[in-house]
């Protein structure tokens, strides 16, 4: 792919129009794709005559999980901010490397900690990585084992908020990784290769160099159209979010910070799937956990909601408690009630 091609692609996926530009923290591992990124952003925004040096920030945050193959990572991608003329924040890992807590996704939500702390830091609009169409069909396929709804199906979202005022984006959804392989050595442009994401003992490693490679001998267009379902699954749940949105306008919600109270006459004639997700709605409203929640438990919510009262009284099941422990207990034939004894603490998705 030439560097043409490869900025003409990124500016259609850029989420605001040229001339328009907000800061851009953009998070660098040292990796093929990440700095693939780095590189087409400044082209694009020179050749759309702006300052790369005034719009973007590299931000890299070393896990300390490879000792000095980690330490290395972090000095070529200071060393590449310095060649680019750009502003680098550095951030390292404070958790020891022994700590079993260290799980893919506990890496990973301290490493968006870092990145949402980077761009308030630089006032920055947004928070860019250079997650490419492989990491979506790998995401997809992952939830798809796990098990997942429809929601989850969709993958990575383009463009997501990361915190007040401040947009995650993802710009390179549509390459491939020969694509951004291609664009680098047309610069040049040398790159990391992480070890660690050759170790098979972590599942999305497994899915990339097992899983996939076997499905693509038996269908090669299977990474499409695991993309193809990611793209279907967010044309449907964009609806549904349009029904719920409507019917959410007219429920008599009382929030606080703790618990909520719904009045649930509105939900009464309304299809068990579409009050379930008026219900994740609600319950993502009041920052409590969502990733512990499966279908089991957004059936037996909506099932609280709209069996009839007598029913579960009868049955001794007018209250459950739910992961993140919140209790949720139907009052009457109208009322339900959601409570925690905990803050709210969101649990924020890749």
């Amino acid at each position: 792919m030439t560097p043409h091609e490869f900025t003409e692609r990124l500016s259609r996926a850029w989420p605001e129009p040229a001339g328009t530009r907000h800061r851009t923290v953009v998070a660098v591992s040292g990796g093929a794709d990440s700095v693939a990124l780095l590189r087409g952003l400044c082209q694009l925004l020179a050749g759309q005559g702006g300052d790369p040096k005034q719009l973007l920030v590299v931000a890299h945050f070393n896990h300390l999980l490879r000792g000095e193959e980690s330490d290395r990572d972090q000095q070529f991608v200071g060393d590449l901010a310095t060649q680019l003329g750009l502003k680098c924040a550095i951030g390292q890992d404070q958790a020891p490397a022994e700590n079993p807590s260290r799980s893919e996704d506990s890496l990973r939500r301290r490493r968006y900690v870092f990145l949402e702390v980077t761009a308030r830091h630089w006032g920055a609009r947004y928070v860019a990585t250079g997650h490419t169409r492989d990491d979506q069909s790998e995401t997809v396929l992952f939830r798809l084992l796990r098990g997942t709804s429809i929601s989850g199906l969709r993958g990575m979202a383009t463009t997501r908020p990361l915190c007040d005022d401040v947009s995650l984006i993802r710009p390179l959804l549509w390459a491939r990784r020969s694509d951004i392989e291609s664009y680098l050595r047309s610069l040049g442009q040398l790159w990391r290769d992480d070890r660690s994401n050759q170790q098979l003992d972590y599942s999305r490693n497994r899915i990339r160099h097992e899983i996939l490679p076997l499905l693509t001998q038996l269908h090669p267009r299977v990474v499409d159209n695991l993309v193809g379902i990611a793209e279907a699954a967010n044309e449907y749940q964009q609806t549904i979010d349009g029904i719920v949105a409507s019917l959410l306008r007219h429920l008599t919600i009382d929030r606080q910070p703790q618990h909520v109270r719904i009045d649930l006459r509105p939900l009464a004639d309304a299809p068990e799937l579409i009050v379930r997700e008026a219900l994740k709605q609600v319950w993502a409203g009041q920052r409590w956990p969502l990733g512990e929640m499966n279908r089991g438990h957004w059936v037996l919510l909506a099932r609280l909601a709209l069996a009839p009262y007598d029913e579960l009284r009868e049955t001794h099941q007018t209250a459950q408690t739910f992961p993140g422990n919140i209790r949720v207990e139907r009052i009457d034939s109208s009322t339900l009630e959601l409570m925690t004894s905990s803050p709210a603490n969101g649990d924020r998705q890749s």
